[in-house]
């Protein structure tokens, strides 16, 4: 939806770019970022979507976890949209492609998790990165939309109680 809407942010791995290299990024991003050298790019680019993936992780636990209590996700997602809790994953992806059970954003999940595989370099010594990518491996060549790992978490929970 990013791409089609102009909307994404390209993490580029260089000091600057050719005058038609930026144009043509400039189609599909409202922002370009230089990371500086070569590999920068995807390097933040990947951490980024581990950054995303973790939010949409952590928040569909707590609101399954808040449901068990008695709590329904929406209601939830009101106080906590008006938070220090919120972020993208509680204020758009949730709502619209998880509660809806579109599962639809159109990023696939294989996609993410390469992105979040690709991480590791980076934050394999971090204390959540092993965690996160346990969660993710399994779901490597799955095909369905990223916001889907929201529905596996779900049997997840299911399957412990």
């Amino acid at each position: 939806r990013g791409a089609t809407a102009g909307t994404l942010t390209s993490m580029v791995g260089t000091e600057s770019l050719k005058p038609n290299i930026q144009e043509l990024i400039e189609i599909y991003s409202k922002k370009i970022v230089y990371c500086g050298g070569i590999g920068n790019g995807n390097a933040v680019k990947s951490v980024n979507n581990y950054l995303n993936v973790s939010h949409l992780m952590l928040a569909t636990d707590a609101l399954l976890g808040l449901k068990k209590q008695g709590v329904e996700p929406e209601i939830a997602l009101e106080a906590i949209n008006q938070s220090s809790g919120r972020s993208l994953q509680t204020q758009e992806r949730i709502p619209q492609d998880v509660l809806t059970g579109r599962y639809n954003y159109g990023f696939k999940l294989n996609l993410m998790s390469k992105d979040v595989l690709n991480a590791a370099p980076i934050l394999k010594n971090g204390h959540f990165y092993e965690c996160m990518s346990k969660i993710l491996t399994p779901h490597s060549f799955c095909e369905e939309d990223y916001t889907y790992i929201a529905k596996f978490i779900e049997m997840y929970h299911n399957e412990r109680n």
